[in-house]
């Protein structure tokens, strides 16, 4: 009984995230499906989109240039799906199709994320409370000893709530009975 609760838990807390992660999949399988549509039908010439990249963005990393794979992808925030390119010496051509179902895709997922990123006082208030409460019950304060005080650095949970912890650089000496 205990292992079931205990696996049910886990589970429900997973489970949003898979979801989250398996709905991402399939819209993204949706979207690529229907472009390949769309090229395999044929597109006028005036739909397709000229870009030139450098050489030494597609081999590096560049914030305007991010490369999904050898048909796909993304230029100054915009998705393109590659119809034919040209070697031009020191950078290519491409003839592109803008992908603008997945440009809104990942628009929103960077949106999420930054919105994630984002903290909110009140949330805050109660994320520290939260901690003050789990540190009061599970975190036992660190013996000091005379001789070393310790270093105090910040460790940070979830990158906003500095905890302190005690480090010792040396055992004490003579070591402690038990």
């Amino acid at each position: 009984m205990h292992r079931a609760l205990v696996i049910a838990l886990i589970g429900s807390l997973l489970l949003p995230l898979l979801g989250s992660c398996l709905l991402l999949q399939h819209r993204s399988y949706v979207l690529r499906k229907r472009v390949k549509l769309q090229l395999a039908a044929g597109l006028p010439a005036e739909a397709l989109v000229e870009i030139t990249i450098p050489l030494a963005w597609e081999k590096g990393k560049h914030p305007d240039f991010q490369r999904f794979d050898r048909s796909e992808f993304r230029y100054r925030g915009e998705m393109y799906d590659v119809v034919r390119s040209e070697p031009l010496g020191q950078a290519t051509r491409y003839w592109c199709f803008r992908d603008e179902g997945e440009t809104q895709l990942f628009a929103g997922i960077d949106a999420m994320l930054r919105e994630a990123g984002r903290s909110d006082p009140l949330q805050r208030n109660s994320q520290e409370k939260l901690l003050e409460y789990w540190q009061s019950l599970l975190v036992l304060p660190a013996p000091r000893l005379p001789e070393q005080p310790p270093l105090e650095l910040a460790g940070y949970l979830h990158g906003r709530l500095p905890i302190p912890l005690p480090i010792y650089l040396h055992p004490p000496t003579p070591p402690p009975e038990v």
